[in-house]
């Protein structure tokens, strides 16, 4: 079997491109031909007696005991014995195969022995979650050394358990304490459920639509007295013998102490309780923690709920396996708060799994009981920061050390195991006490401080996660500047400049408003209406799979800061929209062409630039909408000096003549006789007056930049409709108009651009929807420049293609910040120093070639960290900035649903807009809040000296699928 799935069905995955196997799965079932044919009279027997009895017996009691063996049952893990054709004979009598039809010959705690395969019985084996490959094996012959080898390699246990011998248990202090100060005592739920008896989540019988769950990530209320536990249940009428009557295990392996260091230092895994199916956990500590507070915390999670409270949670709707339960340190918020993020996530996108988070409150009373004074050898060594556990599975107990093996960190080898018990423990007390009893190593007691070197020698995490950068910030340091919770205040562009020595923040809104603040008072100022409000007539927003993505507004698209004239004291604003004038009263066939606005900083409109390009290729006015805008000087010929000039992008495409890659055989005169391009400078100082555009096919413009020591213009231009990557030209200033090099997108990995910094020579891109930076250099000196990509840098947010759709990146002198709207941490950068990285992920090639790698999430690509090891710092916001709006309840949730999911329009409350300058980060929220925090004066280092914000970088957002845009007139 191993042989087969590890040779010749792994080569056929991988040359399907199929999904790499990282551990084998399996499902047996085996059934005589006998059995399968006489399994469903005997069960509809039983199950017309049943009828019976219920319609004849009205007792809530009764009606709770058959709910719980139905529960238990219905949970339990089998192994199903079947012939071959049982499947098809169960489903042509059922409309749908259910496995609770089938025999069940053997469960989790029947031994099986030789006469369970029998010679000619077909095995039928589900490889890897059964959704690919299915494996028929015929018994041949069947000797009991090798059904013994089957058995084990399926982790069963087919020998029968050996006595155990107590003494060395009677010689630990805890055994003989009376049962009122044993474990089990004060922690009866969670001793039941480490044991795999069946806890049941509720006191006694009731409704499908009650219970006493909690929302997910609320603090537990952990102020009850848990010793009461017992008696509570008792007068709700819960029969705590009747609940574990039934031998049959409700949960799978159980786990004690540090067995893993993965990530990091805090990444150490200290217990889990597997389900019965041991498919997902019941319970998880993700961290080390006290083990008093561990029992307190545990308990609680494992306490029924009170069947007179509702049930927030819907937990009677998901199976018992489903439910999986997070405890966590009072003291650690920052874990608990990350446990919150992944379950509001996970939940809201329906997942199946049910999660929950307890956490005790730091006020708490000091437990009656304590485990180092009870267990004091346990205790030292599960609190030693050594690899030191125990794990309890199938009716054996081991006890570990070392760190844990295989792809879940979770098995061992032979040489760890200390000691083996095979017994099935009446209490968690007395389990307890074997493992007080066995470290022993080497045939001598096993002390904390004892370092092994076999196993203690390498203590650092196992996957190390990147070198997290500095954290400038946390969501206690963010202070909120406006709050809003309205998806038509989006905020959709941020500026930051001086005014009166006091930093000022420019904030552009989807409604079309532009608003004023001072970031050193975080005072309003004032708001006004830039353009009008025409959000209800404008099909404006784009959700895939529920994340944030705005196309186009009819608001604010862009803001550039610029000094007033030569004039250090006062700035202007210039800004442009995606609507023409007029929307929606004037007819899209007599719209006027786009403009850039420009202000004064009391909002009042000074000129504006008319973006007018001539006529499309089908002889219509093109008049394409604003993509970008920069502003640099340009070389005036005639008039022989350089000016100051604004450069503005269009969303329209210009063919032109096939030049060479470095522009060797570039003529200027025959590139303007072939018409209009999409690249439109201006006088910055005139009346709006636009030169000469420059024509080179460059596809739809994206980005603009302005780089370089000797002043040139990279743009960076997307292929009509299907949006990928075109092109990235070098335009020079000192020519303008002129093409210096061109670097063709098809041969790398560049993806979704949603930003751009630049510093001299040095460009990085916010690659895949801000999820990952290109390092880009340019080459300027020498007879022709030349554009290099340098590498890749993965934050390692996104999981799936779709996700975090909307990405922004801000920069100011050389520094840039980078965010993606699926999280609300902005990575912060250093433009200069990323090319020269050595984390850069240096392979390159076709885009398609890397799909895989560049949009799913490898735990084996050692590069899927690596923008993290390049930042130099991030700051982390709190969500929608700190004003979440509130959550959907779903009427009629089910375990595939969540029972609450975030209102639409909003996305996953991470950043869409961002603005740097000094000190000062801010950010915007998709509801319209603004957020702010405070960055060390290292930042301050570099910036401008002017006014300017937003001038030598700009991005537009829009798809290449989602605007009009024209095709220019080619006139030769």
């Amino acid at each position: 079997m191993t042989s087969i799935c590890e040779n010749a069905i792994k080569i056929r995955r991988e040359c399907n491109h199929d999904y790499g196997i990282t551990q084998h799965l399996w499902k047996m079932e085996i059934m005589s031909e006998k059995n399968a044919t006489h399994c469903d009279d005997d069960e509809d027997d039983d199950d017309d007696d049943d009828d019976d009895d219920d319609d004849d017996d009205d007792d809530d009691d009764e009606d709770m005991d058959e709910d719980m063996d139905e529960e238990e049952r219905r949970n339990k893990r089998r192994i199903l014995v079947k012939c071959p054709d049982a499947f098809e004979r169960t489903k042509k009598r059922y409309d749908e195969f259910d496995d609770d039809y089938a025999k069940v010959l053997a469960s989790s705690d029947t031994k099986l022995s030789l006469n369970l395969l029998p010679k000619d019985t077909i095995i039928e084996v589900t490889y890897d979650y059964g959704d690919s490959t299915i494996i028929y094996l015929k018994v041949l012959h069947a000797k009991q050394k090798e059904v013994q080898k089957l058995l084990e390699y399926f982790n069963m246990e087919a020998d029968t358990l050996v006595d155990v011998d107590k003494e060395e248990w009677k010689q630990v202090p805890a055994y003989s304490l009376p049962k009122e100060q044993q474990v089990d005592y004060y922690f009866p739920n969670f001793s039941k459920i480490f044991l795999g008896h069946y806890v049941p989540l509720f006191n006694k019988k009731r409704t499908r639509t009650s219970g006493g769950g909690r929302k997910d990530g609320d603090k537990q209320d952990m102020n009850d007295d848990d010793d009461n536990d017992d008696d509570d249940d008792d007068d709700d009428g819960y029969d705590d013998k009747e609940a574990n009557s039934n031998t049959q295990k409700a949960s799978g392996a159980a786990s004690m102490g540090k067995f893993a260091c993965i990530r990091h230092e805090k990444d150490t895994p200290f217990c889990f309780i597997e389900n019965n199916c041991l498919d997902s956990d019941l319970l998880n500590c993700p961290t080390v923690m006290d083990i008093n507070e561990l029992l307190q915390v545990a308990e609680h999670a494992w306490s029924p709920k009170n069947y007179h409270k509702d049930d927030p949670d819907h937990l009677d709707y998901y199976r018992y396996s489903c439910i999986m339960r997070f405890i966590c340190a009072a003291n650690n918020t920052e874990g608990y708060e990350k446990i919150k993020e992944m379950i509001a996530k996970e939940n809201s996108m329906g997942c199946g799994a049910k999660m929950l988070v307890f956490q005790l409150d730091k006020t708490r009373k000091k437990h009656p009981f304590d485990f180092e004074k009870v267990f004091p050898k346990t205790h030292a060594m599960l609190s030693n920061g050594k690899f030191r556990w125990f794990l309890y599975k199938k009716d054996i107990l081991r006890v570990l050390v070392g760190r844990g093996a295989g792809y879940s960190h979770r098995d061992y080898e032979r040489r760890q195991v200390l000691k083996t018990w095979k017994y099935k423990f009446e209490s968690f007390h007395e389990l307890l006490c074997a493992v007080e009893a066995s470290w022993v190593y080497k045939g001598k007691e096993l002390k904390a401080d004892d370092v092994l070197v076999d196993f203690d020698a390498d203590l650092e995490p196992s996957q190390p996660g990147p070198k997290e950068p500095t954290c400038y910030g946390n969501k206690d340091d963010c202070v909120q500047i406006s709050a809003s919770d309205k998806p038509e205040k989006a905020v959709t562009a941020l500026a930051i400049t001086e005014e009166d020595g006091k930093s000022i923040l420019y904030s552009g809104h989807h409604d079309g408003t532009l608003c004023k603040y001072c970031l050193d008072d975080n005072q309003h100022l004032w708001t006004k209406q830039m353009y009008p409000n025409v959000v209800n007539d404008f099909t404006e927003s784009h959700e895939m799979w529920g994340h944030f993505h705005l196309d186009k507004t009819p608001g604010v698209a862009g803001i550039v800061i610029r000094p007033n004239g030569k004039s250090q004291k006062t700035h202007l604003i210039y800004t442009w929209t995606h609507i023409y004038p007029g929307f929606p009263d004037v007819e899209f066939k007599d719209r006027e062409p786009s403009r850039v606005k420009c202000w004064n900083s009391d909002g009042f409109l000074k000129r504006e630039y008319i973006c007018d390009v001539g006529d499309d290729e089908e002889g219509n006015r093109a008049h394409p909408t604003i993509s970008t805008v920069v502003f640099c000087e340009l070389y005036r010929e005639d008039l022989e000096r350089w000016v100051d000039s604004m450069i503005v992008g269009l969303h329209c495409v210009a063919t032109s003549i096939d030049w060479k890659n470095n522009y060797s055989d570039f003529d200027l005169e025959t590139a303007q006789e072939c018409g209009e391009g999409n690249i439109l400078p201006f006088f910055e100082h005139s009346r709006g007056e636009p030169m000469e555009t420059w024509r080179e096919d460059i596809g739809l413009v994206r980005a603009l930049a302005v780089c370089g020591r000797k002043k040139t213009v990279l743009s960076y231009g997307v292929h009509l409709g299907h949006g990928f990557p075109l092109a990235i030209v070098l335009w020079s200033c000192e020519e303008p108009g002129v093409p210096l090099c061109r670097f063709n997108c098809e041969q790398c990995r560049i993806n979704g651009v949603a930003g751009l910094s630049v510093h001299n020579s040095d460009v990085i891109l916010a690659d895949c929807y801000a999820d990952r930076i290109v390092a880009i250099s340019v080459e300027e000196y020498g007879l022709y420049p030349k554009i290099n990509v340098e590498g890749y840098g993965k934050i390692g947010n996104r999981y799936y293609i779709d996700e975090g759709f909307h990405g922004r990146m801000a920069m100011s002198g050389p520094f840039a910040a980078m965010a993606n709207e699926m999280q609300p941490t902005v990575w912060i950068f250093e433009t200069a120093k990323c090319a020269s990285n050595s984390a850069l992920d240096h392979k390159d090639g076709k885009m398609r070639a890397f799909y895989m790698k560049d949009t799913s999430y490898d735990e084996n690509d050692r590069h899927r960290f690596s923008g993290r090891e390049i930042a130099i710092g991030s700051v982390r916001f709190p969500e929608f900035g700190g004003n979440p709006p509130s959550m959907k309840k779903d009427e009629n949730p089910s375990c595939m649903i969540g029972s609450e999911s975030k209102p639409d329009d909003f996305g996953d409350g991470g950043v869409i807009a961002l603005a740097i300058r000094g000190k000062w980060l801010v950010a915007g929220f998709s509801n319209g809040t603004l957020s702010r925090v405070e960055l060390p004066k290292d930042f301050e280092i570099g910036m401008e000296t002017d006014l300017s914000c937003n001038h030598q970088a700009s991005c537009s957002s829009l798809p290449s699928d989602m605007w009009y845009a024209p095709i220019l007139d080619f006139e030769m």
